[in-house]
């Protein structure tokens, strides 16, 4: 059997729904506007207890369209499972239900990958409202050290196409867990080993709405505990996979975490939290983060906070409210006791 071309390519394209009535109708709006025909578009709702599938019905009946409803919260690492194990296409797709792609999308892809058929195809995307676009990074070599330890890759799922019989191989390795966030760590890094053709474009095909959906939503001590045990167990799991499967991979788990609480600190706590809960926050990173990922987190903490209470240096409106939480608490003195 030849080489698929263009039009043969069939693309799956995976969305998983939680709670997205806002935004959830106009983005799947944007797959049916695809200028390329042959799609399939697998929503899985994650039972949501608002009006997002009613909100996806109100586009009408289409063929494209299959809805597949989880009688459970499963968390989206296990929602992305459920899709996958569903499509039919010679790649897929991922789409978080308040992002959206450019209507050209899918014709650049099969375009592309009718002339360099590969495993795994990572495009531009462009930040919305700020109309920034980032594109991806060619690395050669191992692709978890190019995502964690010398990090110039991304570890997102959605800027990518994927070569079905390489993604379904992979994740039928996977024992599913409740996972949100830190999904896309996780499953990333199973596909990297799986993976050996890895191309890029730089054309931008992807939205990523940072002003809308979940990514607008404000936290609170008891969701970053949420969120944070989340990434903690994502640790677990990849270092009991690693040890099942892949045991030479168990040295990126330390880089793995220090990403993580990179990402808990400056996107969960510096970012997205109320002010009155930042302190407290800080102090579930004590809980669900080791000791030498910690150390030079609040090393660095710590000496902002003196600077700061000294007058060495002008901070940032943002580094001035993160400091001003934890100096008057008694957070400063015992992480002070945990560095020195």
């Amino acid at each position: 059997m030849g080489k698929k071309k263009n039009m043969d390519i069939l693309f799956s394209i995976i969305v998983p729904v939680y709670n997205l009535d806002s935004c959830i109708k106009q983005n799947i709006q944007s797959l049916l506007n695809q200028t390329y025909k042959n799609i399939e578009i697998i929503i899985v709702d994650d039972a949501s207890t608002d009006n997002s599938i009613k909100e996806i019905e109100l586009l009408g009946e289409s063929e494209k369209i299959r809805i597949i409803k989880n009688k459970n919260n499963l968390g989206l690492l296990h929602t992305r499972l459920v899709g996958t194990a569903k499509a039919s296409g010679d790649y897929i797709l991922f789409m978080d239900g308040d992002d959206s792609f450019t209507e050209e999308a899918c014709q650049v892809l099969a375009d592309w990958l009718d002339k360099n058929p590969c495993d795994v195809l990572e495009f531009a995307f462009t930040r919305i409202p700020e109309k920034t676009i980032e594109y991806p990074i060619s690395a050669q070599g191992n692709r978890l050290e190019a995502m964690f330890i010398n990090p110039s890759c991304s570890v997102t799922m959605w800027n990518k196409a994927y070569k079905a019989s390489v993604i379904k191989n992979a994740f039928s390795t996977i024992t599913p867990f409740y996972c949100t966030p830190a999904e896309d760590v996780f499953l990333s890094s199973i596909i990297a080993t799986f993976t050996t053709d890895y191309q890029t474009c730089n054309k931008s095909l992807y939205n990523y709405n940072t002003g809308q959906g979940i990514s607008t939503r404000q936290n609170t001590v008891q969701t970053n505990e949420v969120y944070f045990s989340s990434m903690k167990n994502v640790c677990r799991q990849l270092k009991k996979y690693f040890h099942k499967y892949n045991k030479e991979y168990i040295y990126v788990i330390p880089y793995i975490e220090k990403l993580l609480l990179d990402n808990a600190v400056k996107w969960f706590i510096q970012n997205k939290t109320y002010s009155g809960d930042i302190a407290d926050s800080y102090l579930l990173l004590l809980k669900y983060f080791s000791e030498e990922a910690l150390y030079p987190i609040f090393k660095d903490l710590i000496s902002n906070a003196e600077n700061y209470r000294t007058g060495k240096i002008n901070f940032s409106r943002i580094a001035k409210n993160c400091i001003k939480a934890i100096i008057p608490r008694f957070i400063f003195t015992k992480l002070k006791k945990l560095i020195y």
